[in-house]
């Protein structure tokens, strides 16, 4: 067997991005507060409310315009977010957001449909979530 190597970017998480391509998907922009696009963002979906654990899928790095795409395997209702690094909890300060054209953040993916304008507007994490770590 002749395995190569590679060098990741980042904090590697297992499968770290979603397809490639898919006949469904959620595209759309990250953009700073002053509408400026934030390129190598990560955009993250969840399947849980609270948008912690794991996520379901997450996107390449956003694009030198702030694009992302992502393609998930499966219809569903997903929670979306997007973050300049990956793994573990947001951080204080940290560049966060998430789709908030949704008060619960959400998006339905339907079954041969790509989501667009699913935008999110980035601004600094404000919540400490230290002690949740220690748990």
């Amino acid at each position: 067997v002749d395995l190569s190597v590679s060098t990741l970017p980042g904090k590697f998480l297992l499968a770290p991005y979603a397809n490639q391509k898919g006949d469904m998907g959620i595209t759309g922009k990250v953009v700073k507060e002053d509408g400026k696009p934030v390129p190598g963002a990560y955009v993250m979906v969840y399947t849980r409310k609270d948008r912690m654990g794991r996520p379901a899928f997450l996107s390449k790095p956003t694009n030198q315009d702030g694009e992302y795409a992502i393609y998930p395997t499966e219809p569903g209702t997903y929670y979306v977010a997007a973050r300049t690094d990956y793994g573990d909890l947001p951080r204080k300060g940290e560049p966060y957001g998430t789709y908030d054209k949704d008060p619960e953040h959400k998006v339905e993916v339907k079954e041969k449909t790509v989501l667009t304008g699913i935008d999110i507007t980035m601004s600094r994490f404000t919540r400490d979530l230290t002690k949740c770590a220690e748990h």
